[in-house]
Formats: C-alpha cells, sequence, structure tokens
C-alpha cells in the first residue's frame, strides 16, 4: 500500500511497465500511446484557436481597410463644411444690413438656427460615410462627393498625403478603375 500517489511514464517501445500497473491503487501509469493521444488532443485545441484567430484578424484587416477607405472622405468632408461655412457667412454679410436693429442675443439665435439647420443638412452625409459597407462603395460615395459639389480636397493638417486616390479623383477618375 502506498502512502502517496505515483506517476509512472513508460515512454519505450516497447512497453516496459505493465499496463496493469494504473489498476494498482493511488498508481497513475501512462505511455507513449497516451502521451500521443494528448499533444494531438492539445495539437486540435491549437488549431481550432489558430482559426479563431484568422477570423479575428481577417475581420480586423477588414475593418482597417474600410476605415482606411473612409478616411479618404475627410478632406471633401472638410471641403464641404469650408464650402458650407462659406455660403453662412457670405449670407450674413448680404443681410447685415438688415440685420442691423437687431440685439446681439437676437443675432445670436439666429446664427445658432443657421448653423443647427446646416448641421441637419450635413449629418446625413457624414454619417453615410461611417457605414460599413464595401471598400467600392466607400470610394464611390468619396468619389460622388467630390463631383456633387465639385469640391477640391481640403487638408485641416496639411498632413494628410495626396496618395493615388486623390490623383485619380482629380483627374476624374471613378473609384472602380482606381489601382488596388
Amino acid at each position: 500500500d502506498l502512502d502517496r500517489n505515483l506517476m509512472l511514464v513508460d515512454i519505450s517501445v516497447p512497453r516496459n511497465i505493465a499496463a496493469e500497473c494504473s489498476e494498482v491503487q493511488r498508481v497513475a501509469s501512462y505511455s507513449v500511446d497516451d502521451l500521443q493521444k494528448v499533444t494531438q488532443a492539445n495539437a486540435e485545441r491549437r488549431k481550432a484557436e489558430v482559426l479563431k484567430a484568422k477570423k479575428i484578424i481577417g475581420d480586423e484587416v477588414n475593418n482597417f481597410k474600410l476605415w482606411q477607405a473612409s478616411q479618404g472622405a475627410a478632406p471633401y468632408l472638410a471641403a464641404l463644411q469650408v464650402r458650407a461655412d462659406t455660403i453662412v457667412n457670405t449670407e450674413y454679410e448680404r443681410m447685415s444690413r438688415k440685420l442691423k436693429g437687431l440685439e446681439e442675443n437676437q443675432r445670436a439665435a439666429i446664427d445658432k438656427l443657421t448653423r443647427r439647420v446646416l448641421r441637419a443638412l450635413l449629418e446625413p452625409i457624414y454619417y453615410s460615410m461611417r457605414d460599413p459597407e464595401d471598400i467600392d462603395s466607400k470610394k464611390w460615395k468619396v468619389w460622388a462627393l467630390r463631383s456633387m459639389f465639385r469640391l477640391e480636397p481640403f487638408y485641416k493638417r496639411r498632413l494628410l498625403p495626396q496618395g493615388v486616390e486623390h490623383a485619380a479623383l482629380e483627374q476624374g477618375v471613378a473609384p472602380r478603375q482606381l489601382p488596388a
């Protein structure tokens, strides 16, 4: 009778430890076949985890590509905002004589109202650029935005490079014809 557990690992072929040893109380006996089963089970679990990891990586790469494609819209959205602000300021100048008699708080209310209407008109365009969709659809939206409003890109920070996509848009090439 053993007073503690005993583990026997037989790595020889043929076996040097009888299989019946594991029937003795507090004795665990393992052979090469047992070890092979454990390693195979571990390999299958690792393979399943690798497949999960590949899917996660693929999804994240796709999300990054979509985000990257949406960044092509930023200079055109900025240009649209600048154009809208210019229109508002020009109209304020035109109406300045008619607005002379207004109190400062009344002018501020008109300004706030105008900005809210403008934001309500532009928000669907901004949110549309965030829609989850394929890259070609994203490029088409940027091209359509540029074409509809005849926008020149506006680089707020002057840090964004003018890449292939921008150059192609400048030449009037539709997004589907852009190089990958």
